[in-house]
């Protein structure tokens, strides 16, 4: 067994480096796996509802939002946010001053009528502007865009 050894020296240590490679390459390949489902992920829609009456009472047109965390980290959401149509940005603080903590698999929906501030206000030099994207901002200040929101708005404005 030792004039084995001894004879094959170099073919066991060239053995065992590409064995040790092919764990190392195994191991980053699962470290990647796990790092993007542990990371932070927050899944958005947006629905559009049109304006309707129900027992003489009419009900303006109106749009949900909603959010998922689709991650395994918890998020805290504190901003619902717009940028408008005048290339401005503004938004609705999420629970003052600790924001919405969500966890995985939980859920966050927030309605809003046409006539919401967040949807159309005045800005500081009093002109109209209307919203155009929307977004969720988290405390690190990482920014979650409504899938959607951009091409349905647009038809929310058309409806009128």
């Amino acid at each position: 067994m030792k004039n084995f050894i001894t004879d094959n020296k170099d073919n066991i240590t060239t053995g065992v480096a590409l064995a040790a490679f092919v764990l190392s390459i195994f191991n980053s390949i699962h470290s990647f796996i796990v790092a993007r489902r542990d990371r932070e992920n927050l899944k958005t829609e947006l629905h559009l509802f049109k304006a309707y009456e129900r027992d003489g009472r009419k009900y303006p047109r109106s749009i949900t939002i909603k959010a998922v965390n689709s991650g395994r980290r918890a998020l805290i959401l504190t901003v619902l946010g717009a940028d408008y149509d005048n290339g401005t940005q503004g938004g609705t603080m999420l629970n003052h001053p600790n924001g919405i903590t969500l966890n995985e698999k939980e859920q966050y929906s927030a309605d809003f009528a046409d006539v919401s501030n967040l949807l159309c206000n005045v800005d500081d030099d009093g002109e109209s502007r209307c919203a155009d994207n929307l977004w969720f901002e988290d405390t690190l200040g990482t920014k979650f865009y409504v899938k959607g929101a951009k091409k349905r708005l647009k038809a929310f404005w058309k409806q009128g």
